[in-house]
């Protein structure tokens, strides 16, 4: 992965030169979670899924030719919600008002990666309980310096500086700078939920964007009776899809909002054996409903993974 990833960067690279576009084209490269599984992790502790330094820390990579000077290292802490008022900078984009943006831009640092900057405070949740509400019992904070972690409720403290390994606990030994930290963890995290965890419905109708696709995986799945509907894997991600419809009462459903009032096209794509030719699918939306028939059968085997260690997908 990491050759083919290495071969494809250089491609799309030495592309953008080739079109004399590397000076209007800022190419920003990162990944979004530590290592999933047990592999080298450049001695962090942790990997996907952790709320320690191996699970969660990961490089950003940010090419300019012409305005971010090649080499420059940026050793101050950032975070994805950076990256927002970081691109918007530097495209000249002024954001609007709402919602409040919790990230800070990062260009000052990326002309000089040792220029002066204010001590910064992020922070890290991970899990969600059985209503799908965030747990309140996992989470981190990470400053300069320091590293709190709460798992199960207990809290472990480490000296990033000292210790970027995380080998020593110093809870006991630093009680008031872990009071401060878990402090400045409940506020954030009371921050982050007072408005509720409603889904974020999808807009239809911007001109931006006509075609509008609501994948499988993002499905909220309505059982009937318990069973007649579900998904290929446990919990339906990222390319998974809606599988074993055998009830008439069961159904799919995607929260959206229609942003322009219209005619729309609807199309479904699906795989159906042959004796499922004849059945009828409905669409519903508000109030209006429209039936159609299945009339060719889409007979589609899955592709059996490539990788080497075997996996559910």
């Amino acid at each position: 992965m990491v050759e083919n990833i290495d071969d494809n960067m250089g491609r799309l690279l030495s592309t953008i030169d080739a079109l004399q576009q590397s000076q209007n084209t800022i190419v920003i490269f990162l990944t979004d979670n530590g290592a999933n599984s047990d592999r080298y992790n450049a001695g962090m502790k942790g990997r996907k899924g952790s709320l320690h330094e191996g699970g969660t820390r990961v490089p950003l990579f940010i090419r300019w030719p012409g305005h971010v000077p090649a080499g420059t290292v940026v050793q101050s802490i950032a975070a994805h919600i950076d990256l927002l008022p970081t691109i918007a900078e530097l495209v000249g984009i002024d954001l609007p008002a709402p919602p409040h943006i919790d990230g800070v831009s990062l260009v000052p640092l990326m002309s000089d990666g040792s220029a002066a900057w204010p001590e910064r405070t992020l922070f890290a949740h991970w899990g969600d309980d059985a209503q799908g509400h965030p747990r309140t019992d996992r989470g981190a904070v990470r400053t300069d310096r320091w590293r709190a972690v709460q798992d199960n409720n207990r809290w472990e403290l480490y000296d990033m500086q000292q210790d970027p390994g995380q080998l020593h606990d110093l809870a006991n030994q630093q009680p008031e700078t872990l009071q401060v930290l878990k402090a400045e963890y409940n506020s954030w995290f009371r921050d982050v939920t007072r408005d509720g965890f409603a889904s974020i419905p999808t807009e239809i109708g911007h001109d931006e964007a006509s075609l509008v696709t609501l994948p499988g995986h993002e499905a909220v799945l309505h059982p009937a009776r318990g069973q007649g509907i579900r998904y290929r894997g446990a919990n339906g991600w990222a390319n998974d899809f809606v599988t074993g419809w055998t009830d008439a009462d069961a159904f799919p459903s995607w929260d959206v909002t229609v942003v322009t009032p219209g005619k729309y096209a609807v199309s479904l794509q699906y795989a159906a054996q042959p004796e499922a030719v004849g059945n009828l699918v409905e669409v519903q939306l508000g109030e209006r409903r429209i039936k159609a028939a299945i009339t060719v059968a889409e007979e589609a085997p899955a592709i059996p993974s490539p990788d080497r260690v075997p996996r559910k997908e």
